[in-house]
């Protein structure tokens, strides 16, 4: 699938949490989104950013976009790994990679999935995307803060 870009509608989902409960795009309508890809939650680099993540949740919430992390696993793979690592991000369980390819994550073989991060307006527009050039390319929890303020003044 193409990457997405600024402007671009962001495709419609609905996964289910590492909470069990189903998450959909259409449910937060008219708030500014983070949708943050992982290549996998054990690869060294999603478990660096995953950890960032939890060190720097208190900004998170100041910034009054919600973070949504998605990972190629099943929600109970995930929720046992977010549960043990007290990671405070909502976390969804894309499995099949549906939702991944439909925003442009790109697999390249033999490295797997490239990180991915999507930021999007009020209206759910594509406002920011950083594509991974390489697997060791995450977008930071500075970046993602940075981010926030963008995204909230467009709301």
């Amino acid at each position: 699938m193409a990457r997405l870009g600024i402007g671009d509608p962001a495709p419609d989902f609905s996964l289910q949490s590492v909470d069990k409960e189903s998450v959909c795009l259409v449910d937060f309508e008219d708030v500014p989104l983070i949708i943050v890809f992982l290549r996998s939650k054990t690869s060294p680099e999603s478990r660096m950013q995953l950890a960032q993540l939890r060190e720097d949740h208190q900004k998170l919430r100041e910034g009054h976009v919600p973070v949504f992390v998605i990972a190629p696993h099943t929600a109970e793979e995930l929720a046992e790994y977010w549960e043990q690592n007290r990671i405070p991000v909502i976390g969804l369980a894309d499995p099949d990679s549906e939702v991944s390819k439909a925003y442009g994550q790109e697999f390249v073989p033999p490295e797997g999935w490239m990180p991915a991060m999507i930021g999007l307006d009020a209206e759910h527009k594509v406002a920011y995307t950083h594509y991974g050039r390489d697997q060791r390319d995450v977008a930071t929890s500075k970046e993602i803060i940075d981010l926030m303020p963008k995204l909230a003044e467009a709301a």
